[in-house]
């Protein structure tokens, strides 16, 4: 049999001798096709980095407002600083608020925490869209606070689910999200006339 230019055979490759499978599956080289429009999700890296500054940030203003509680109560005479009694707790809360306020208002406008914000990564649905505050506040924050609670070790288990293929922890799972590099802002230059 003789074969036309379309169908010259290699001969080093193996699967061209008389042992070859006819019916197996053809070896083409298959390029994948990537939506560069996609949304990239964020490293590992970078999250964890992210979660690390929302957590030295929280202990920074935590420190703050106890350095700020003893010098106050120093500055009393003892008596007063013993009339104090539990107001340590409302001082933490209240060094604790301004934190809260702002990651929940980054949360709403812009789906990122502090953190997030610092790394340029933000929080988005699994199908790219918008995750929307209640989402993100009640499953992936409420829903991992109460589990954190109840499960010993829930949050180093949370944490390392970030090494599965698809980079979500099971915070994520819960709400449905996934954590993306956050799209550049674009800059607009003014037209001089």
């Amino acid at each position: 049999m003789t074969m036309g230019m379309s169908e010259t055979r290699d001969a080093d490759d193996p699967s061209n001798g008389p042992h070859s499978n006819p019916y197996a599956a053809p070896k083409a080289r298959i390029q994948e096709y990537i939506d560069s429009n996609a949304p990239r999700l964020a490293g590992r890296a970078i999250r964890f980095a992210a979660a690390i500054l929302n957590v030295f940030i929280a202990i920074a203003m935590g420190v703050t407002a106890i350095v700020l509680m003893q010098l106050v109560v120093r500055g009393f005479e003892p008596d007063a600083a013993q009339m104090l009694g539990g107001s340590e707790t409302i001082i933490l809360l209240g060094a604790f608020l301004p934190w809260l306020l702002w990651n929940t208002y980054l949360i709403h406008t812009r789906s990122q925490s502090v953190g997030k914000m610092i790394m340029k990564i933000k929080v988005v649905a699994q199908d790219g869209g918008p995750a929307g505050t209640a989402r993100q506040l009640l499953l992936r924050v409420g829903v991992t606070q109460v589990l954190s609670g109840l499960v010993p070790f829930f949050p180093l288990i949370d944490n390392l689910m970030i090494f599965t293929p698809d980079k979500r922890t099971i915070h994520d799972r819960i709400a449905g999200t996934i954590v993306i590099q956050a799209p550049r802002a674009r800059q607009h230059r003014k037209r001089q006339d």
